[in-house]
């Protein structure tokens, strides 16, 4: 460690000095048999001769050392070029000379803050003006600062040209914060002008390098050096500099300028290579979305399997990961949870209700009030050429006479084209293949074939009850307390309450509604509080009703008792699987059909093919009068269609026509045929989770679909006996309480 009297050296700076005290040439011998490296730092107070280490600022500068020759002894002609600040944290005395351990602190991070463009074109006029009056500058000094293609080089030669005090060149030196020393440099320039310049110019001169706030953009000429500082690619960097040769062409503050100045702006403000290092962690990853996530196995399983394709291969997948769940199942958080596992930046494109290209593409800059679009703006948001970009509600874009946005997000999301993407603002290639685009979308029902084609499907079917209560209790009762002043433990919720509040106060498959009854739970509880009565109420399901009101939800009432003519069928909503009722009535008339309670076509055909299967085996008797079949499917305000409910139909109307009832607790699912086979569903698990949740004992499904069972949660698989039916017989023989050989005569029954 080498002690300066009256010099402070920055970095990237190289100037000559000479030693005289012995103890400092002691140390730069050392340091010209090791390494050729010092750490300089500046005295206290210039006059001591022997300084102790802590008569030392403790921020200086590592140094390389270029030239020593002798000089009168024991005098040292030393050349020193700074390499970077350090800030010393202990020194150890060497028999004359000190040895320090040091932390380096690196460079000036100047990044994108807003408005840095214009601080630095502004210190780079006011510097030039400062050089031309300060006698002791050379003539080539502006010239130089010309050549500078760093904007943190750019401070440093300010600050080592700048002639002031030891001590205010030490507290610029010390200054880690841009907007700081931006500031000091501002600050102490203007003093030297004040100083330096001619009493009837130095208003003028003022006046003219005014604050960054209160001056217009810089002129073409400013921005030709600020533009050569800059890390633009080649291609780039000549655009912006034709842009800025036409801006030094235009008259002050017309309007063509002003957007030339914005459109360099843009093009200086965007990450061109600045990336952030992927963390491919496997089990950091997984904790993360473990952490942050209840259940949805399938789906944090595929996105480990992409972060393990990421450090295999040290690029993207191919492949662009869609989202496709109702709304509060955790769509846009589990792609948080995904930057946050890569350690990458994050941002939301929401592209519900667009109908605009130039949404997507940008606005050519001949329009008033053009700016790029949605994907470039993200981009400059995160500073970074390699996010994570969430297009949310990819399923709801629109289209009319401005274009189709679906069909600029086709170039945007195939990894062969996206990297020469051409937003029509900016006219110049933007590479987007290290960008990772994951999709949303409530429905496919509402992406376009050649968009949907370019995803990867993965569905969030929602939570079923149980995760619901662990997701309550582990993050939304501690955030709600939380948002809400109380304490932890404060809202004291038994499980029993949790399970009573989601089966009957929230209709969903997500866990929004029951965010929104426990942030009511805990605004009575801080009402009470505020009011100095009791916080809380006695526990049990009956304070849910004193703080919620009567629940908007109550039990349908399923009886799950097997009789004549009824069955349980199971269906999916857009809030999970449902328990639904069928009933069949069988009376004299003349042969009709009647289907009601909301039922679809696709369910028409079902009834109509159940029948049908049930005459070709005989269940209605040749010589039997004539009837008529009503098919009725109770709960009237759920819409009813698809053809799962063809076995349900099916066991009913036996029932129904032989005057057996139907087994208890039973019910059923799978698309049935005229020759009695029984079909694959979709929504299995639903219907599972949903005959769970009603307390239902036996399950008969689609054979084909057996492998279904094994992704059920281990409490579903122990509760439901689930029975794989290939053929109508086999209905038969699990669903009803009699055997074929007891079954009555039909014809008793219709008459």
């Amino acid at each position: 460690m080498v002690p300066l009297r009256d010099q402070v050296l920055f970095p990237g700076v190289t100037i000559p000095l000479y030693f005289s005290r012995p103890e400092t040439r002691l140390a730069l011998e050392a340091a010209l048999q090791l390494d050729r490296r010092v750490l300089v730092t500046l005295q206290k107070d210039s006059i001591e001769d022997h300084p102790d280490p802590s008569r030392l600022h403790s921020v200086g500068t590592l140094a390389n050392i270029i030239q020593a020759v002798d000089g009168e002894a024991p005098g040292l002609r030393v050349v020193l070029q700074g390499e970077v600040r350090a800030r010393w944290e202990q020194a150890k005395d060497q028999g004359g000379w000190q040895l320090a351990t040091a932390e380096l602190l690196g460079d000036i991070q100047v990044g994108k803050k807003p408005g840095i463009i214009r601080d630095l074109v502004h210190l780079r006029s006011l510097f030039s003006e400062y050089s031309k009056l300060e006698p002791r500058h050379s003539p080539g000094l502006t010239e130089e600062l010309g050549t500078i293609r760093s904007p943190a080089q750019l401070l440093e030669f300010i600050a080592a040209h700048l002639l002031v005090s030891p001590s205010k060149r030490q507290e610029i030196l010390q200054s880690l914060d841009l907007q700081d020393q931006v500031r000091q440099l501002e600050s102490c320039m203007k003093m030297e002008i004040s100083r330096l310049a001619p009493p009837h110019s130095r208003r003028d001169l003022l006046t003219e390098a005014g604050p960054p706030s209160e001056r217009s953009p810089g002129t073409g000429e400013d921005l030709v050096r600020l533009i050569q500082c800059s890390e633009l690619p080649n291609p780039i960097q000549i655009r912006a500099l034709e842009e800025a040769h036409r801006l030094s062409h235009m008259p002050p503050l017309s309007p063509e300028g002003v957007v030339v100045r914005t459109y360099i702006d843009w093009l200086l403000a965007l990450p061109w290579k600045k990336k952030t290092k992927d963390r491919t962690d496997l089990k950091r990853a997984r904790r993360i979305l473990n952490k942050d996530h209840e259940g949805l196995e399938p789906v944090k399983e595929r996105i480990l399997e992409a972060v393990a394709v990421i450090r295999q291969t040290r690029c993207l997948p191919p492949t662009i990961l869609a989202l496709i769940g109702p709304p509060g199942v955790g769509k846009t958080s589990l792609g948080q949870s995904i930057a946050t596992a890569l350690g990458r930046k994050f941002a939301r494109i929401s592209l519900g209700g667009i109908r605009d290209e130039a949404e997507i593409r940008g606005h050519r800059r001949t329009y008033v009030g053009s700016m790029p679009g949605r994907i470039i703006q993200a981009l400059r948001r995160t500073g970074t050429i390699n996010p994570v970009l969430m297009l949310d509600e990819i399923d709801k874009l629109g289209a009319d006479v401005r274009g189709n946005p679906a069909a600029a997000l086709l170039e945007i999301l195939d990894p062969e084209q996206n990297k020469s993407f051409s937003d029509h603002y900016l006219e110049v290639d933007y590479d987007l293949r290290q960008v990772l685009f994951i999709a949303t979308a409530n429905s496919v029902v509402g992406i376009p074939p050649a968009l949907k084609d370019r995803l990867e499907i993965l569905p969030l079917p929602g939570y079923h009850e149980e995760e619901k209560v662990r997701i309550a209790v582990e993050h939304l009762i501690p955030k709600m307390e939380r948002l809400h002043g109380l304490k932890a433990g404060e809202l004291s919720l038994h499980e029993d309450e949790i399970r009573h509040l989601i089966r009957h106060y929230t209709h969903e498959a997500g866990v929004r509604g029951a965010e929104r009854a426990l942030a009511h739970l805990c605004r009575r509880t801080v009402l009470r509080q505020v009011e100095g009565g009791p916080a809380g109420i006695s526990p049990g399901v009956g304070r849910l009703r004193t703080d919620l009101g009567p629940p908007p939800f109550p039990s349908p009432g399923i009886s799950l008792e097997g009789n004549i003519g009824r069955t349980l069928g199971l269906g999916v909503t857009s809030v999970g699987g449902e328990v639904l009722p069928v009933e069949v009535m069988v009376l004299p008339g003349r042969g009709k059909i009647l289907v009601t309670g909301g039922a679809g076509s696709a369910l028409k055909d079902s009834v109509r093919a159940a029948l049908t299967c049930a005459r070709a085996h005989g269940i209605v008797h040749p010589s039997a009068s004539p009837m008529d079949i009503h098919v009725h499917l109770p709960r009237g305000e759920l819409a009813k269609d698809g053809p799962s409910a063809g076995a349900a139909i099916y066991l009913a109307l036996v029932s129904a026509l032989r005057s057996i009832p139907a087994a208890d607790h039973l019910a059923l699912t799978g698309e049935i045929t005229l020759h009695g086979r029984i079909m694959p569903v979709g929504g299995l698990r639903e219907k599972f989770l949903a005959a769970w949740r009603e307390g239902i004992q036996l399950v008969l499904f689609p054979a084909d679909q057996s492998a279904d069972v094994d992704a059920l949660p281990a409490a579903a698989r122990e509760a439901l006996r689930c029975l794989p039916v290939r053929e109508a017989s086999q209905i038969l023989e699990y669903g009803l309480k009699s055997q074929w050989s007891e079954l009555a005569d039909p014809c008793q029954h219709a008459a």
